[in-house]
């Protein structure tokens, strides 16, 4: 019984710690947008305009 009991727990932690990855387009898309948030803030409208349009072709696509 503790023999099921131990690989029971096992398994659960063992499927708790899998961890899947985020599409590489979800991660610039992400990136950019937290880009355009900063310069935007700091008065850089230019750069901000240009980590926006990445962020939306980062989404489209």
């Amino acid at each position: 019984m503790k023999k099921f009991l131990i690989t029971g727990i096992l398994m659960i932690v063992c499927a708790c710690a899998t961890t899947s990855h985020l599409p590489e387009w979800q991660e610039a898309a992400f990136r950019d947008i937290e880009n355009y948030k900063t310069s935007f803030l700091a008065g850089k409208e230019s750069i901000a305009e240009a980590h926006f349009n990445r962020a939306r072709g980062a989404l489209s696509a």
